[in-house]
């Protein structure tokens, strides 16, 4: 199930010069399908190998937007 909604006008938010720069470039390219999740928990799958400044926002993000529980694990973990 779709639980987020990808803005692609928005480019790669890890080659940004600055941490600020990136939290905005994340903050906007993320957008909560709230009818999808409100209530329930979610497991999220990360597969960065990158910085790793990607998850935490999207995890505020969905408990912002009603999850229950928000669980995130590595792609290397399963």
């Amino acid at each position: 199930m779709e639980v987020l909604c990808k803005n692609r006008y928005v480019g790669r938010t890890f080659i940004q010069p600055s941490m600020r720069l990136r939290q905005l470039g994340v903050s906007k390219k993320f957008g909560a399908l709230t009818e999808n999740f409100r209530g329930r928990r979610i497991v999220l799958v990360d597969d960065s190998i990158v910085r790793g400044n990607t998850m935490g926002p999207i995890v505020r993000l969905l408990k912002a937007a009603g999850a229950k529980e928000v669980s995130r694990c590595s792609q290397k973990h399963l």
